[in-house]
């Protein structure tokens, strides 16, 4: 794959300009072991719920309709927590400057940057998302 070579599936979320009300990452644990990091992303914005999956090359974007809750399926020893990147990374109360995607070599990306400089990258590459910022 390409570094241009993605596609974008639903409407990119126009919340430049927005403060940022929260935002949460949903773990996805196997067998007691974390093996995706940042599985699908949910942030809220003016008390809208947007819900952002990265997968193979594919940005998928969604209105949800509440922010994500924990669950464990134990038929196949999966649990999906969820983190407050928001909270942990001090960025709920900012700006948001912009949402763009990021080419990437073996995946897809999205940069979430703020007025103050700040930035939180998500990246997906071989099928597991990570965050950094």
């Amino acid at each position: 794959m390409e570094p241009t070579d993605f596609e974008i599936h639903g409407q990119w979320p126009s919340v430049d300009g927005e403060v940022l009300d929260a935002l949460l990452c949903q773990e996805y644990h196997y067998g007691g072991v974390l093996a995706d990091p940042a599985n699908v992303i949910y942030f809220r914005v003016s008390s809208v719920w947007y819900r952002l999956t990265l997968d193979c090359g594919v940005i998928l974007w969604h209105v949800a309709k509440a922010g994500p809750e924990t669950l464990v399926v134990h038929e196949i020893k999966a649990e999906y927590k969820i983190i407050d990147l928001g909270r942990k990374c001090s960025v709920v109360g900012s700006e948001i400057k912009a949402i763009e995607p990021i080419p990437i070599q073996r995946g897809v990306g999205v940069s979430m940057s703020f007025s103050d400089g700040r930035k939180i990258i998500f990246r997906n590459q071989d099928d597991v998302t990570t965050y950094e910022t």
